[in-house]
């Protein structure tokens, strides 16, 4: 199996099918060039490299402490040794490509990298580099020459108040992975393929069964997740990794546990906060405008797709992350009800209230989509109706810098002048021009007529 597979499934949760074939496959990998009664380090979270164990106890650990996060390089388990093979053959291909003044020194010691590791043991033990980072960061917090201990202890004090409001971990639950993961694959372009594939599954595997659309949607939105994730490995088995992109590998296998919460989200000059956070101000309330499927009753097997409008509030800003390969920062909201006359109705003076006693999508059950993408939503701001008690008035906002200029430039047609347009205008103003006096009266006279032979004299000035 390949080295970054089994690095993969290793970081599935224990007990999981992915993670014992990760846990074999680190094992055949350690075991490749020994004897199975040898003894190797034991790389979970409870040993840390500190214990030699045989085999089967080494498994036995990683079953169930699971693998040390940390560790992405095997340097204990030889992982070195075929660095430093594979290294001289990356660098006789490069020298295929690049001409012989890219070869420097700098590039030459990288073949030595794996002969330093193997000697000397990790990078962090034994460089000063982090520390001297560390110092110079020490050393931007002084202010005051006069007194550099104490500026250092209160910027320190004052960066650690400032993490108190940093992005903190987050492990998702149950419901809360499955829906998240869920809502990310049926809006994402990349899955259609795969989405009208399963499609096809689904009828195939039910051809006995006339489906009506209403089962056929709740089939394909509980199985589609784990269908794609097998298919997909299939595919990889069947014609390797490269065969399949990159973003599909990863969003098939889903997010990690273990997510992200933000507690504010700045987009399309929208400020986003849990509701949570709703002070003085108040920045969770959002709306979306989607196309549903709406059925009249349960009998109905004729459904009408059309755009339904939602109110919510923010209760959590999520960050999914697929492998550190990419994340997707998700809003899990409130909804409104919006049924007319039960969660929303409109006033008389046309304002358009809602009621938050009537929720949908309350994420308790496994069918429910209390997610949405951040990018999808537009902002609102919910204001008490005192003629309606328990309603709230909904009021869009506009984005932040962003100005009405009246009409768009883009539809004004301009055309760069030319020098003979410019001529011309010259010329019909002159036409223009007249030179006769409109205050007063005029003689007419008539001029003297002169042949072209004569010739008028000239004035003779006196001596």
């Amino acid at each position: 199996m390949d080295l970054d597979a089994i690095k993969l499934l290793l970081r599935y949760p224990r007990g999981t099918t992915e993670h014992l074939v990760g846990v074999d496959g680190f094992l055949e990998f350690a075991y490749k060039d020994k004897l199975e009664d040898t003894k190797i380090s034991c790389p979970c979270e409870d040993c840390v490299h500190t214990i030699l164990l045989s085999r089967d106890d080494v498994r036995g650990h990683l079953v169930c402490n699971g693998m040390l996060q940390s560790y992405d390089k095997w340097v204990f388990h030889y992982e070195h040794e075929r660095l430093e093979e594979s290294i001289k053959i990356t660098l006789c291909k490069m020298e295929m490509i690049f001409p012989p003044g890219f070869f420097t020194v700098m590039v030459h010691l990288v073949v030595h990298l794996a002969t330093e590791c193997k000697s000397a043991g990790p990078v962090c033990y034994r460089w000063m580099y982090f520390i001297e980072r560390y110092l110079g960061q020490l050393k931007s917090y002084v202010r005051n020459k006069a007194r550099p201990e104490g500026s250092i202890a209160e910027s320190y004090l004052a960066d650690e108040w400032k993490s108190l409001g940093r992005p903190i971990g987050y492990t998702l639950g149950d419901n809360e992975a499955v829906q998240a993961h869920r809502y990310v694959l049926f809006n994402c372009d990349a899955v259609k393929p795969y989405l009208t594939e399963h499609g096809k599954y689904l009828r195939r595997k039910n051809r006995k069964k006339r489906l009506d659309p209403n089962t056929f949607e709740k089939m394909q939105h509980e199985e589609f997740a784990g269908w794609f994730k097998d298919h997909v490995m299939e595919l990889e088995r069947e014609n390797g990794t490269g065969s399949i992109d990159e973003d599909i590998r990863w969003l098939a296998r889903g997010p990690l546990q273990v997510a992200t919460k933000h507690r504010a989200f700045n987009i399309r000059g929208y400020r986003f906060r849990p509701k949570r956070y709703d002070k003085v101000t108040q920045n969770s309330g959002v709306v979306l405008i989607v196309k549903t499927s709406s059925y009249t009753s349960a009998r109905d097997k004729n459904p009408i797709l059309g755009d339904v409008m939602y109110f919510g509030r923010i209760v959590d800003i999520i960050e999914l992350d697929y492998y550190r390969k990419f994340s997707v920062v998700l809003f899990k909201c409130e909804w409104v009800d919006p049924t007319e006359g039960k969660g929303v109705q409109i006033d008389k003076y046309g304002c358009r209230l809602v009621n938050f006693s009537h929720q949908i999508h309350t994420g308790k059950k496994g069918s429910d989509e209390p997610f949405v993408f951040a990018n999808q939503v537009d902002q609102v701001f919910y204001v008490d109706d005192h003629l309606y008690q328990g309603w709230s008035i909904a009021l869009k906002i506009k984005p932040r810098d962003e100005f009405e200029l009246g009409e768009e430039w883009n539809d004004v047609e301009t055309e760069p002048y030319h020098v003979s347009k410019f001529l011309e205008l010259f010329d019909i103003s002159h036409q223009k021009q007249t030179w006769r006096r409109r205050d007063i009266e005029g003689d007419t006279v008539d001029a003297p007529k002169v042949s072209p032979d004569e010739s008028v004299p000239d004035e003779t000035v006196p001596q």
